[in-house]
């Protein structure tokens, strides 16, 4: 009897142990799959897609353009300072972005990506079939963000480029429209601690570089991946 008794005892162990295993089995597994609805991941290894920012949940379009990945969209990630809206307009971000100080633009990029060089830069105008006509190829078609006539723009890259404009420290803000002007991580050609941009313009087919006169202009900023 007693030997009856210590059996079924052993049997009753085995079986709670068993049930137990289980749950937490179960509980991990329904754990691990709601981490993976909240916190998507990206993927690039098609010829385009979107990107999620998981610092602030942001989420922007990328496209391939030959060897390169870049964001199809100008970067709004806020900091304390150095960055704008343009005419300090919030409601102008979710088509424009934001306007950043170069150092500022360098602390706002996100893991994984960076800054264009100018080297970068004529790898894709290359690509594009020269900086005489890469331009149109990288500016969003129409005049619904563009100033007429939004010359020469197709945005066959999908690079979908807006005029966000430019904040100068000493005349404001201007241009939205009309131009988009974007940091490079490449110095100046004169030297110093200013920085080389590139811009495009709405009467002109072209990708234009030039060199700034102060490293503290908002200009807008897209990324390149790592």
């Amino acid at each position: 009897m007693d030997h009856f008794i210590k059996t079924q005892k052993s049997n009753l162990m085995k079986k709670s142990t068993l049930i137990i295993v289980f749950v937490l089995i179960t509980f991990s597994m329904i754990s691990s799959c709601k981490k993976d609805e909240s916190e998507p991941t990206n993927d690039f290894t098609g010829n385009s897609g979107t990107f999620s920012d998981q610092r602030d949940s942001k989420t922007y379009e990328w496209v391939r353009i030959g060897t390169q990945i870049w964001l199809a969209r100008n970067l709004d990630f806020s900091l304390p300072s150095g960055t704008w809206y343009y005419s300090s307009n919030s409601n102008l971000s979710g088509t424009y972005g934001r306007l950043y100080t170069h150092e500022a633009a360098l602390l706002a990029i996100p893991e994984g990506w960076h800054l264009p060089s100018v080297q970068e830069l004529n790898v894709l105008s290359d690509f594009l079939g020269g900086a005489s006509v890469a331009g149109g190829k990288l500016k969003q078609q129409g005049t619904s963000n563009w100033t007429s006539p939004n010359t020469g723009a197709d945005n066959t890259s999908g690079f979908s480029a807006l005029p966000g404009g430019m904040y100068d420290p000493g005349n404001g803000f201007y241009e939205k429209g009309t131009s988009g002007f974007f940091w490079t991580s490449t110095f100046s050609n004169s030297g110093g601690s200013n920085m080389r941009y590139y811009y495009l313009d709405n009467n002109s087919t072209a990708l234009n570089f030039t060199d700034s006169t102060d490293p503290s202009l908002g200009l807008s900023v897209r990324c390149i991946r790592d």
